[in-house]
């Protein structure tokens, strides 16, 4: 029993027939991302043996979720976060299912599926549902995975992933076996813009669309007012592979971008690291405020701000039935005004505004809205 240091050793000594249960908690301290520690143990009659144990910080950007059945398809995505100088951590998907609340914490999940059968499970499906619709962002990656949800004949499928494929992927399903080994980007699109070539096979990619084991890229469409297509088939204008869209949730607004392939497949290490930093960018929304549905609404509402608490930044979805000029604002506990989030004149429409609360210090704080007549006031915690 006790504290240990890396490289520390303890005994245990266990009369033959005996059984024991050693339990090892792991106290992370300041590390921010994530890391893994190896359990070794051993006996004196020559038995051995180790555990690893990962674990990751909550509240960063990016979670990646490592759901490729053992294989370490995970670097590919690793390599691009560090290029791209991330605060991310992974984790294995099993960690999901029992962490829901964990797992609001984070701003955008990149879950990689590669070629795991099923590629997402129902108890790790109902973990997403309440992600996208607590306004979080997802990039889910996979081979098969729309058959798997979408295609009667599967296995897999039920009345729940079919729901799941439509209104949170926003896609529709189409073909199982696209004879496709390459996708091409859409001009103008803001991910996939320029991207002539897109490989799904060779080069430095790890091959999991494989046809002579019968993994295709499977063909789908976008779904629904605030969905896109945003890559076709190779001479195929009209035959799509990847999807974007805004997912308007019941607690705040996320945007979702689903690949019918594993982002592990992409042949040339060049392309991998722009499309990646492109999904990326997209699912920041790096504009300040950004309209998120083409759907008007009926009169004015101020919702939860997501994440809460938070640190540093938070978004706040709100929304305005007619033109009219809208002021949000943030106060301390005290009254004093700290931040003037919008000020101006919005059309009717959905928004979301986000706060970067970098030089706010730790606290319980209010947002205002006012929009003629008016006035609304929630709390929300930063936390550092």
């Amino acid at each position: 029993n006790g504290t240990f240091n890396l490289g520390d050793t303890d005994t245990l000594t266990l009369i033959p027939g005996d059984s024991s249960e050693v339990i090892v908690s792991m106290i992370g301290n300041s590390v921010i991302g994530f890391g893994k520690t190896m359990l070794q143990f051993y006996s004196e009659q020559g038995s051995f043996g180790s555990a690893e144990f990962r674990y990751t910080t909550f509240g960063l950007d990016v979670l990646v979720v490592d759901d490729d059945d053992g294989n370490d398809y995970e670097n590919y995505m690793e390599n691009e976060l560090l290029i791209l100088a991330s605060e991310y951590g992974i984790i294995t998907s099993d960690f999901i299912p029992a962490n829901v609340a964990s797992i609001n914490t984070f701003d955008k999940i990149i879950w990689n599926t590669a070629a795991t059968e099923p590629g997402i499970s129902t108890d790790e499906m109902n973990a997403l549902i309440t992600f996208l619709d607590n306004g979080g962002n997802l990039y889910l990656n996979g081979v098969d995975l729309a058959y798997q949800m979408a295609d009667p004949t599967s296995p897999y499928y039920t009345s729940a992933t079919h729901d799941f494929f439509n209104n949170y992927l926003h896609s529709s399903y189409v073909l199982k076996e696209h004879s496709a080994k390459i996708t091409q980007g859409i001009d103008g699109d803001p991910i996939t813009d320029s991207l002539d070539i897109l490989r799904l096979t060779g080069g430095s990619g790890a091959n999991t669309i494989n046809h002579s084991i019968g993994k295709y890229a499977n063909q789908i469409s976008a779904s629904g007012p605030d969905a896109f297509n945003i890559l076709h088939f190779w001479l195929k204008p009209d035959e799509y592979s990847a999807v974007r869209a805004i997912h308007n949730g019941m607690f705040g607004v996320g945007k979702v971008v689903f690949t019918t392939f594993g982002f592990e497949t992409i042949s040339e290490a060049e392309v991998r690291s722009l499309f990646e930093e492109r999904v990326i960018s997209w699912l920041s929304s790096p504009t300040s405020v950004e309209e998120t549905s083409s759907i008007l609404p009926v009169e004015f509402a101020l919702l939860q701000n997501y994440p809460n608490p938070f640190n540093p930044t938070t978004s706040i979805k709100f929304s305005v039935p007619e033109t009219s000029p809208v002021t949000i604002k943030v106060f301390d506990v005290l009254g004093n005004e700290v931040a003037v989030l919008l000020d101006e004149v919005k059309s009717a429409g959905v928004f979301k505004v986000t706060y970067d609360a970098s030089e706010t210090a730790s606290g319980i704080y209010f947002y205002q809205m006012k929009a003629g007549n008016f006035i609304s006031v929630k709390k929300m915690s930063i936390l550092k």
